[in-house]
């Protein structure tokens, strides 16, 4: 990975090209991916994120449904700190920018558990936390 400078984008009949300074690539090295670079979360106090700039660090409340909270409890005894782990994980938004606007559940792994939550408006609810069982078919919970 690589933090680079947009220079200029240049259109050529139906192919786009662009143009980019400050990377560590030999000449004619195909690059992959591009993303964008978003101020709060990468590291060049400087550096300018364009589109992004308007893009705020978003901190959630986060709640334990009753049964979340019993099952931490117990996960804390083989994980002292899961509570606080959690906590200070889910705090962030770290759902992409086409997803700020749709209230819904996802699900990952912590340790080995298998970590539920939803999110509504600024708050986070911690819906489950249990034994990981490895991939289910249970396609209503995405990983973030």
């Amino acid at each position: 990975m690589s933090l680079v400078g947009l220079d200029r984008i240049e259109q050529q009949d139906k192919h786009v090209y662009i143009h980019i300074k400050g990377v560590d690539l030999l000449d004619q090295t195909p690059i992959l991916d591009i993303k964008p670079y978003v101020p709060y979360s990468d590291s060049i106090p400087d550096a300018k994120g364009g589109f992004t700039d308007n893009i705020k660090e978003q901190l959630f409340e986060v709640e334990f449904s009753e049964q979340a909270g019993q099952q931490v409890l117990e996960a804390s005894k083989k994980h002292p700190q899961i509570t606080e782990f959690i906590s200070q994980l889910l705090s962030f938004d770290h759902r992409a920018y086409f997803y700020k606007k749709i209230d819904k559940s996802y699900s990952t792994k912590v340790y080995d558990y298998d970590l539920k939550w939803s999110i509504t408006g600024n708050k986070v609810q911690v819906l489950e936390l249990k034994k990981y069982q490895g991939l289910s078919s249970d396609k209503t919970h995405e990983p973030i």
